[in-house]
C-alpha cells in the first residue's frame, strides 16, 4: 500500500482533519493530521500519539512516535503534498 491509499483510508475516519506530515516505518504510515480549522500556515501541537495505518491490512492504529526514537530516526519522510495532488 501506497501512502495516497493510506490517506484515504484514514481521511474516512478523520473526515474533520488534514494531514501534514507523513513518516514511512517500513511496515506502517504515520500521519500528522490537524483539525481542517488550523490554516496551513498556523502552528498546531498535536501531541507524539498519532495515527497510523497498517500498509499490509489497512488497519487504523495509534502510534506514540517517541517510543522507539531509533525507528523514528530510520523512517522516511513522505512528501504530502505529492500524494495529495495525486489525490486531486
Amino acid at each position: 500500500m501506497n501512502a495516497r491509499n493510506a490517506y484515504k483510508i484514514l481521511s474516512k475516519e478523520y473526515p474533520m482533519h488534514k494531514v501534514r506530515s507523513c513518516l514511512d516505518y517500513g511496515k506502517f504510515y504515520v500521519f500528522g493530521m490537524v483539525p481542517l480549522d488550523v490554516e496551513d500556515n498556523q502552528r498546531y501541537f498535536s501531541g507524539t500519539i498519532m495515527p497510523a495505518v497498517d500498509k499490509k491490512n489497512g488497519t487504523i492504529f495509534e502510534y506514540d512516535i517517541t517510543s522507539d526514537m531509533d525507528a523514528y530516526n530510520r523512517a522516511k519522510v513522505v512528501k504530502v503534498k505529492t500524494f495529495f495532488d495525486e489525490m486531486v
